[in-house]
């Protein structure tokens, strides 16, 4: 990972102070989720609504993206896998909560991920505020990209809609090769 101009200390970490803080990270993955699950509560309606089993998705890909973080933090920054925190809920869940309840998520569990930092020895803060911001970047789109994947599977075109002409999928762009008849 590219040193990032102007931050100077802290970012890219040295291998000694990335182990350290990624040791740290890992023993308080649990205690990280159950924040991040209590804050979601506390805040967001429609988490108190959902049944227990989607509640547990919930407690299942916030702890993902707690894990994954943990993960690209020890990897340097590499070979991010953001879309793997969502499927580790069933697309049942997808199918359940909308874009901005699932920004709500993300959120949420940055936030108290962020609290926690806040309360690190302070030469290893900022390192994972700049980590966190990156990280987080990256769910954002995969968030995204899951919702509107699962909305594309469900969507359509009526056949008189001009993305009838094209599959019908409302989702997808024509192929190159394929010329509209100007509608």
């Amino acid at each position: 990972m590219a040193a990032i101009p102007g931050i100077g200390r802290g970012w890219p970490p040295s291998a000694r102070q990335r182990t350290v803080i990624t040791k740290r990270l890992a023993s308080s993955a649990a205690d990280l989720t159950t924040q991040a699950l209590a804050q979601i509560e506390d805040r967001h309606t429609w988490f108190r609504e959902l049944d227990a089993e989607h509640r547990s998705w919930v407690t299942l890909v916030a702890r993902a993206g707690i894990d994954g973080f943990v993960q690209w933090f020890a990897d340097d920054g590499r070979d991010i896998n953001p879309s793997a925190v969502f499927d580790a809920a069933p697309r049942a869940l997808m199918r359940r909560i909308t874009l901005h309840q699932s920004v709500d998520l993300v959120r949420t569990t940055i936030e108290s991920v962020e609290e926690r930092i806040a309360g690190l020895p302070e030469d290893e803060q900022l390192t994972l505020r700049i980590a966190i911001l990156r990280y987080s970047r990256e769910i954002a789109f995969a968030s995204a990209a899951a919702i509107s994947s699962t909305a594309c599977t469900r969507l359509t075109a009526p056949a008189n809609h001009p993305a009838a002409e094209f599959g019908g999928s409302m989702c997808t762009r024509p192929s190159p090769n394929r010329r509209s008849s100007g509608r």
